[in-house]
């Protein structure tokens, strides 16, 4: 009976010496540092490369087949806003020797002179990108007289301006031709108002205010 807690002890100590000797042997406590290599967590990471750099591939695979078309498009889209803006011009000229500025308020892309029918100079028409609510900025073409001083009209070309808000502003703009104030949105109401100042005083810088 007296050997029963002494034999208990000793179990229990044995024991103790076991689990101590089995914990150090799965976590090693000196100071070297140890590297565990997981291969679920590597295999995952290499699947992950693969599908990211096929996706940056096809992106670019895309951009290449689409970029002539797109641009294409924008040349289209811009012609047809010019001779909407101005549809007394025959023709329309780049002016080569203009170029392209930007600011806080937005880029000045082109500027057009355009032309009647005999030859005579009738006015301009400037493509702007115009910054508005949406970080894409606002793609119009403004038409203004020969000296930059008197804005002809607007006519926006690309737009990503919130839907229901900024996008009133823009399909009114384009219904009347002038940038109209409406509630709500005011920040793309101003960005257009910018625009066609940019588009202003490009024209005015390429005349020194002056017609012809």
């Amino acid at each position: 009976c007296l050997l029963s807690p002494l034999i208990e002890r000793r179990l229990r100590a044995d024991l103790e010496k076991r689990r101590d000797g089995s914990l150090k042997k799965n976590n090693p406590t000196n100071n070297s540092k140890t590297v565990y290599f997981d291969k679920q967590v590597f295999i995952t990471a290499c699947k992950l490369t693969v599908i990211v750099a096929f996706v940056v591939l096809m992106l670019a695979v895309v951009n290449a087949l689409t970029k002539d078309t797109i641009a294409a498009n924008d040349a289209r889209t811009g012609d047809e806003a010019r001779r909407a803006l101005l549809p007394q011009a025959q023709r329309f000229e780049n002016v080569a020797d203009f170029d392209s500025t930007s600011s806080s308020l937005g880029r000045v892309d082109a500027v057009y002179k355009a032309y009647s029918e005999t030859g005579e100079e009738i006015g301009y028409c400037v493509d702007v990108t115009a910054m508005g609510f949406s970080s894409d900025g606002i793609g119009m073409v403004v038409a203004t007289d020969l000296d930059g001083k008197t804005c002809l009209g607007v006519r926006i070309t690309s737009s990503s301006e919130t839907p229901g808000i900024g996008s009133k502003v823009v399909d009114a703009t384009n219904a009347s031709g002038q940038v109209d104030a409406i509630s709500g949105a005011t920040v793309t109401s101003k960005g257009l108002k910018n625009g066609t100042a940019l588009a202003l005083q490009a024209v005015e810088t390429i005349t020194g205010g002056q017609a012809g």
